[in-house]
C-alpha cells in the first residue's frame, strides 16, 4: 500500500492525518536531528506556521513564570517540574487512576500547559498541617512526609574491611536522596568474619538492596509526642496487660521519671544522648543502681513498642552506658530461734500464712491467690496457679505454675486442720482470707501492718513477707540442699537468681572454707 493510499483510508476512518512529528520522526522538540547535527526543515513545515514552535519562541523570550499560555512538550514540562520524563510519561497513560491534564494531542505526542501541570502536581503533594505539641503548635516538617522511592536497579558490592581491629562485610550501595540530583554511598555493617561468610553477608545485604529498591507510598505520619504516644498507646495496649505488679511499677516510673524529662519531646527525635543524660541525672541525684535499671528497662520497653507500631525504626535506649553499682552489703540472716519466736507473737490466720510462705517459699501473692482445690492432699503436693496483689487476682509465671511444690504430712496435716475450721469450704475459696470478711480477699499490705511487722517489733528485727522467702532459700542452702532443687522450690525460671538473690553469706561457712584452704597448705614447706 502506497503512502497516499495510507492517508487516504486513514482520513476515512477519522483519523486524519498525521503530524509533523510523526512523518519525520528524527527531529526531536529543537528540531536537531537524534543521530546528530542539524536538519533541514521540509516542505510546509516550517517554524512561522507551526503553533507549538512560535509558543516555544515566544517562551525563550519572556522566560517568566507568568506566561502560563504556551504549550510545553514532555522534556520541558519535566525540566519545569523537576521530575523524570518516566514520571510524565507514566502519568498520561489511558488507564491511568489520576492524570496529568494535557492541552492537546499533536499525533500520540502530548502537549501541556505549565499552569496546569503545576496545579495538577501541587494537588498531589501531602498538605502541611500544624499540629499541636506539648510545648505549642510547629508544622510538620518535610522530613516526615514519605514520597514514592525511586527503584535504582543496582546490585551493591561486599568487601571485606581488614583495616580494622575487627575485620567485618561491609556492604556499599547507592541512595538517592529526594531533594538532590546525584546519589550518594551509604555502607551497612553487614556482620563479622568471624561470625559469618562471604554468602552469608551477600544474602543479606540482599535484603537491604531489595527492601530499599522497592516501591513504597507511605502516607505522612502525624508528628507525635512521647507523652502522646505513651498516654493513647503504650499504657491502654501494653502496659495494660501487665501483672498488676509490674503494671504499677510501670506507671510509677512513668509518671515521676519519663514524662517529666522526655514528655514533651517528639518521639522520633529521642536520641541516645538524651537517655543517656536521664540516666546520669538520676545517679547524681543519689538514685540506686536499681532504680537506674528499672527507668532503662521501662524506656527501653517503650521504644521497642514504638518500633512495633512503626513510629520508629531504632531504639535509643540499647545502648546506655549505666553507672557502677554500689557493693551490695549482705544483710544479717535471723537465726532459726528467732523466726521461732516471730511466729509465736504472730495470731491466728497471719501466724498460718507466716509459717506457710516459710515452709514452701513462696510469694506473698502466691499465698494470698491459693485455692483450695489447689492443694493436693493425697500426693502432699501445692499447686501455685493464680497469685494476687493489691486485691486483683492473677495468673502467675510459666515456669512457676508447671511444677509443684511438696509438702511434708506435719505440713498437710495442719492445711487440714485449717480448712476444718471452715466447714462450708470449697475448692474455689481461698486459702488465706481477710480475718474479719471471709468473702474477700486479704492484701499483703493489710497482713504486713498488722501481723509480721507489730510480731517482728517485739522480737526486735526488722522483717517483711519478701524477706521470709530469702530466710527459706538461705537456710535451705545452709542445710545442703542442691542449689536446684532451691530455684524449683522458690520459682525462678534461672539458678544464677536464686545464688545471687536469694541465698545470703554464711560467716560460719566462709570460716569452714579457710580452714579447709589451710589444712589442704600444712604440708607445704615455705
Amino acid at each position: 500500500m502506497s503512502g497516499l493510499d495510507r492517508m487516504t483510508k486513514d482520513s476515512e476512518r477519522g483519523v486524519g492525518l498525521r503530524s509533523r512529528e510523526e512523518c519525520f520522526p528524527l527531529l526531536s522538540d529543537t528540531g536537531a536531528c537524534d543521530m546528530g547535527g542539524p536538519q533541514e526543515e521540509p516542505a510546509g513545515a516550517c517554524g512561522s506556521c507551526d503553533p507549538v514552535r512560535q509558543g516555544r519562541k515566544s517562551a525563550a523570550e519572556d522566560p517568566s513564570p507568568l506566561h502560563q499560555t504556551e504549550l510545553l512538550t514532555v522534556g520541558e514540562l519535566a525540566a519545569r517540574l523537576k521530575c523524570s520524563r518516566s514520571f510524565i510519561y507514566r502519568h498520561t497513560q489511558k488507564h491511568a487512576p489520576d492524570p496529568i491534564p494535557v492541552a492537546t494531542w499533536i499525533g500520540n505526542r502530548p502537549r501541556f500547559r505549565f499552569a496546569e501541570a503545576e496545579g495538577w502536581l501541587h494537588a498531589r503533594k501531602p498538605i502541611q498541617d500544624c499540629v499541636n505539641l506539648a510545648d505549642g503548635s510547629v508544622a510538620a516538617r518535610d522530613r516526615r512526609i514519605k514520597q514514592m522511592s525511586r527503584r535504582c536497579h543496582q546490585e551493591g558490592h561486599v568487601r571485606l574491611r581488614d583495616d580494622v581491629k575487627r575485620p567485618y562485610w561491609q556492604g556499599l550501595y547507592r541512595v538517592r536522596s529526594g531533594d538532590q540530583s546525584g546519589a550518594k554511598w551509604k555502607s551497612e555493617n553487614l556482620g563479622y568474619k568471624d561470625e559469618i561468610t562471604k554468602r552469608q553477608a551477600q544474602r543479606r545485604f540482599q535484603k537491604i538492596i531489595s527492601k530499599m529498591e522497592s516501591v513504597i507510598v507511605c502516607t505522612p505520619r502525624v508528628v507525635i509526642t512521647v507523652k502522646t504516644y505513651v498516654e493513647d498507646h503504650y499504657i491502654p495496649e501494653f502496659v495494660s496487660n501487665r501483672k498488676p505488679s509490674t503494671r504499677r511499677a510501670y506507671l510509677q516510673i512513668l509518671k515521676a521519671r519519663v514524662l517529666p524529662s522526655l514528655g514533651a519531646m517528639e518521639l522520633d527525635q529521642v536520641t541516645r544522648r538524651d537517655i543517656q543524660l536521664l540516666i546520669n541525672r538520676l545517679h547524681d541525684q543519689g538514685k540506686s543502681r536499681h532504680t537506674c535499671d528499672n527507668v532503662r528497662t521501662v524506656i527501653r520497653s517503650l521504644f521497642r513498642q514504638a518500633i512495633r507500631d512503626d513510629y520508629i525504626t531504632a531504639n535509643p535506649a540499647i545502648l546506655i552506658e549505666m553507672p557502677q553499682a554500689q557493693p551490695r552489703v549482705p544483710g544479717a540472716v535471723p537465726s532459726a530461734e528467732k523466726m521461732q519466736a516471730v511466729l509465736d507473737a504472730l495470731e491466728g490466720p497471719y501466724q498460718t500464712l507466716a509459717w506457710f510462705i516459710l515452709v514452701t517459699g513462696c510469694r506473698i501473692g502466691e499465698a494470698l491467690g491459693l485455692k483450695w482445690g489447689a492443694i493436693n492432699f493425697d500426693d502432699k503436693l501445692v499447686w501455685f496457679l493464680t497469685a494476687r496483689y493489691a486485691g486483683e487476682e492473677h495468673v502467675t509465671k510459666g515456669h512457676r505454675s508447671n511444677k509443684p511444690v511438696y509438702l511434708t504430712e506435719a505440713e498437710t496435716s495442719r492445711l487440714k486442720q485449717l480448712k476444718s475450721l471452715s466447714p462450708n469450704t470449697t475448692e474455689s475459696d481461698l486459702v488465706f482470707p481477710h480475718p474479719k470478711y471471709p468473702d474477700r480477699p486479704m492484701t499483703e499490705q493489710n497482713a504486713l501492718r498488722c501481723g509480721l511487722k507489730k510480731a517482728a517489733k517485739k522480737i526486735g528485727i526488722h522483717l517483711t513477707w519478701h524477706q521470709l522467702r530469702h530466710w527459706s532459700g538461705t537456710m535451705l542452702y545452709r542445710a545442703g540442699v542442691p542449689i536446684k532443687l532451691i530455684q524449683a522450690r522458690l520459682g525462678h525460671s534461672r539458678w544464677q537468681t536464686t545464688a545471687d538473690w536469694y541465698i545470703e553469706d554464711h560467716a560460719e561457712g566462709e570460716r569452714a572454707a579457710a580452714d579447709v584452704a589451710s589444712k589442704l597448705l600444712g604440708g607445704l614447706k615455705w
